[in-house]
């Protein structure tokens, strides 16, 4: 990421779905380990709380961190949809060429890959709640990120719908 907070290559893409991929694969009473957006699952040792603690992982740490993974996942979502439209710009002032073909075709798969992330992160976070089912703080963050993801869902798809139409690629 550059100092604006904007994502400046592929890596960065790459780095984020990596992290939803993980953060869905959390089982309950599995922790994350974050650091910024590098996410792994904990591992159970002995000293895990004590690892834990020297390292600054906590829950409220954790929890910011995936949030803030998946705020950057929206944003390449929605970096994806604006060059999507930027193609229904451009096709009614260039002939089709199959390089504009396949950059169409490589940005419905980037935004489906991405979708399809941030939906298995939907689908598995309630394990997080399962975790930290003791602290009512962590719990309500984490349920209403669920419902963020869920709206931010439902507006991706009916943007895909929409410009889908638009760009004959249903």
């Amino acid at each position: 990421m550059d100092d604006a907070g904007e994502f400046d290559n592929e890596f960065d893409d790459v780095q984020i779905l990596h992290a939803l991929n993980v953060i869905s694969s959390v089982k309950p009473h599995q922790k994350l380990e974050t650091c910024g957006f590098y996410v792994s699952v904990d591992t159970n040792t002995t000293f895990q709380p004590i690892t834990r603690y020297m390292t600054g992982q906590s829950r409220t740490h954790n929890v910011t961190d995936i949030i803030n993974v998946i705020y950057a996942a929206f944003k390449i979502i929605d970096k994806l949809l604006i060059d999507r439209e930027m193609f229904i710009a451009n096709d009614s002032q260039v002939s089709a060429k199959r390089s504009q073909f396949i950059a169409k075709i490589e940005n419905h798969q980037k935004i489906e890959r991405a979708r399809q992330a941030i939906k298995a992160v939907l689908d598995n976070i309630g394990n997080l709640k399962e975790t930290y089912m003791g602290d009512t703080r962590i719990v309500t963050r984490i349920e209403m990120l669920q419902n963020e993801l869920a709206d931010y869902l439902s507006r991706v798809e009916a943007s895909m719908t929409f410009l889908d139409k638009k760009l004959a690629l249903d």
